[in-house]
């Protein structure tokens, strides 16, 4: 009997925990994807690429923000961006702005030990009055 019951209390925890991992609406995907590669992902078109994506918002400029906004992006297999979480930003639109060009942006894929992998990147986009 008591072995029974041991092993229904460990298909109920097991079964609490894999159902909390996945709630609807909310993808954890730092636990898989690589932080640091053989290869790290580099986008196609360089810097350039990147700076071509992001402008400055009407409400930003007028307010005279400058810095950086610090995100993760999340790289697949393919290089395409498959999410990104801003860890320090702007306000006035520009952490939106540089998450909907980072979204835009495909990547040379990360490798490790000769194969493509999903890898996370850290990259600082600067925001720079002229």
């Amino acid at each position: 009997m008591f072995k029974y019951f041991l092993g229904c209390l460990v298909i109920i925890l097991c079964s609490t925990i894999f159902s909390q991992a996945n709630k609807p609406g909310e993808t954890d995907y730092s636990s898989k994807y690589f932080i640091a590669v053989e290869e790290m992902p580099d986008p196609i078109g360089g810097v350039d690429s990147i700076q071509s994506k992001v402008h400055y918002t009407k409400e930003a400029e007028d307010a005279g923000i400058e810095g950086k906004i610090y995100t993760l992006v999340y790289i697949n297999e393919n290089g395409d961006v498959d999410s990104t979480k801003i860890l320090k930003g702007l306000g006035y639109g520009l952490d939106e702005v540089v998450t909907e060009g980072l979204k835009k942006l495909k990547f040379v894929p990360g490798k490790h030990r000769g194969k493509n992998v999903k890898v996370q990147v850290s990259i600082p986009v600067v925001f720079k009055l002229d």
